[in-house]
């Protein structure tokens, strides 16, 4: 993790979940990855389980904090399931 960078000291983001949709790989995963180093726990958000488990290992790995779950935007249904069991500190 970039636990002494700059940005941590800046932007901390401990006992703050993000929920991060499209975050299975590309732009999407390196914000993921660029929240979970600030202190935010991860929700990472992907239409592909393949996807989405591998980058919440890899956050897991680093040091950080997540977890994944296959969730279609385009489904409103999908997506508000997620959005309902989150707490009130969540960061979208």
């Amino acid at each position: 993790m970039l636990a002494d960078s700059p940005i941590t000291k800046l932007f901390d983001l401990s006992n703050q979940v993000a929920i991060v949709t499209g975050s299975g790989r590309g732009l999407g995963a390196a914000i993921a990855r660029g929240l979970a180093a600030a202190g935010a726990s991860v929700m990472v958000c992907s239409r592909t389980k393949v996807e989405v488990d591998r980058m919440a290992a890899d956050i897991i790995r680093s040091g950080g904090k997540a977890a994944a779950t296959v969730v279609d935007t385009s489904n409103r249904e999908s997506f508000q399931k997620n959005f309902d069991a989150c707490p009130a500190s969540t960061i979208l």
